[in-house]
């Protein structure tokens, strides 16, 4: 215990403050002088000559690929951005160019304002205004589209309390806000610009919108049949980007928990240009940088570098029989990142760690792995986009220990009768009829775990051959 007014302990206090800034400013000085990033290094000509990126709000694109674009154009590519929402629900944003009342006009202005600085943004980074398609539909709410509000009939409203995109400029005016025209919306984009590579956001990001957007991207080119090659970025996990701070010269890492067998990250040098282009580009989002934190945040990403994810897509596993697969027969589709938190040892939530899947001769075996030993009451939900042949549909089943409901969710869901669960220690087995497979060369399955009085707990959507 110090005693207050001690000398000597001042003394040792006040030293142990001086070494503590001397090591901090020398580590600051290290990461200030690492340029190179632990990913592959990549140039701008492997994206090819078509580059289309995806981006969830108004300023994403800059955060995560400006320099990137501004490398591209200044090397003759040709670039467009898909920016999906308005960015029109934050509502500190919305105070702010309200004049402090976030109310339905407030937000409708905001995604007015933020449509404007994307303009000018992309004009700091080479592009002109053709080369910006906004879809305009309202944000916070992406993952109710993609599931729920998936249909016209079903539209969702926001903030703005609007069912229909609002926005004059935007790519469909007048659209009901639902995930199937968000979709058509992208596979238009896609089909009638012919990317060579498409950059979307990670399924992986923290950040619903980013997460959801990864999920309607990946359908997208799921559904256009689109064969060029697919990154993602990251802008939203956990604390990343490591360090915070003003960097403009250090480099970007991988976020350790995204570092996996079936991700390769690549790492895009950006010169003294792209970086101060960048940087001025972002500069433009006065809506958010403007508001406290988020200017520091924005800076944080304005690095001497971008880094782009590429998944591996497996083909599962053809058996032999119809029975439930043995250990190490089924084709592990995906594993979740851990928590930042570890989870109590007294919890009964199912946290999904892998999704597995198989098929039999008549049966399509779904396995969710989870961290711990399936205890009584826990709850599961999986869902499958399925494309190739015709026009995509979707499977959605909940499951409560071994009892399984299968969900009319939209108009394009399917419901095969015969689906059943069994419970092996730590994993659910979800047993479908493999004929709703019949002419399908693909997929995409996303799941989640929870308990009666807990909310579940999603994984990210991956895709898998068939």
């Amino acid at each position: 215990m110090i005693r207050r007014g001690t000398p000597l302990n001042i003394l040792v206090i006040a030293t142990l403050v001086v070494v503590a800034m001397a090591v901090s400013w020398a580590a600051v000085a290290a990461i200030r002088a690492t340029a190179v990033s632990t990913a592959t290094p990549m140039r701008a000509g492997d994206l090819g000559r078509r580059v289309l990126v995806i981006a969830p709000h108004p300023d994403d694109e800059t955060l995560a690929t400006g320099g990137t674009i501004h490398h591209l154009v200044a090397e003759g590519a040709q670039v467009k951005v898909v920016i999906v929402t308005a960015g029109d629900s934050y509502r500190a944003a919305a105070e702010h160019v309200g004049g402090g009342t976030a109310d339905k006009s407030a937000y409708l202005k905001l995604g007015e304002v933020r449509h404007h600085e994307s303009l000018a943004a992309a004009a700091r980074l080479g592009l002109p205004a053709d080369d910006v398609i906004s879809l305009g539909y309202t944000d916070g709410v992406t993952s109710s589209m993609w599931d729920r509000n998936w249909d016209s009939s079903k539209p969702v409203t926001g903030r703005a309390g609007i069912e229909a995109v609002p926005y004059s400029w935007a790519f469909s005016p007048g659209v009901a806000q639902c995930g199937q025209n968000i979709a058509t919306d992208l596979e238009s984009v896609i089909k009638g610009f012919d990317p060579d590579t498409i950059i979307s956001s990670d399924v992986y990001e923290t950040h619903p919108d980013h997460a959801t957007v990864a999920a309607f991207a990946s359908y997208a080119m799921d559904d256009v049949g689109f064969a060029g090659r697919r990154l993602s970025y990251v802008v939203h996990f956990r604390h990343y980007p490591y360090p915070w701070g003003n960097l403009p010269s250090t480099a970007l890492n991988p976020p350790p928990q995204l570092v996996s067998s079936d991700t390769a990250w690549f790492a895009l040098q950006l010169d003294a240009s792209d970086v101060k282009t960048k940087a001025a580009a972002a500069g433009e989002y006065a809506s958010q940088s403007e508001i406290a934190d988020m200017g520091l945040y924005m800076r944080t990403l304005v690095r001497a570098n971008e880094l782009f994810a590429s998944r591996s897509v497996p083909k599962i596993v053809s058996l032999g029989a119809d029975a439930r697969p043995a250990a190490g027969q089924a084709t592990t589709v995906a594993v979740t990142p851990p928590p930042v938190v570890a989870p109590s040892p007294l919890s009964t939530r199912p946290r999904v760690t892998a999704m597995l899947m198989a098929r039999g001769p008549k049966t399509l075996w779904i396995g969710l792995r989870c961290a711990t030993r399936i205890a009584t009451g826990s709850t599961f939900r999986i869902d499958l986009r399925l494309f190739g042949g015709r026009a995509p549909s979707r499977l959605d089943v909940a499951v409560r220990g071994s009892a399984t409901s299968v969900l009319a969710v939209a108009a394009d869901s399917i419901t095969p009768t015969g689906v059943r669960a069994e419970v092996d220690g730590d994993t659910v087995w979800i047993a479908v009829p493999a004929d709703v497979l019949a002419g399908r060369t693909r997929c995409m399955i996303g799941s989640m775990g929870g308990t009666a009085n807990v909310s579940p707990v999603p994984t990210a959507w991956r895709d898998a051959q068939l």
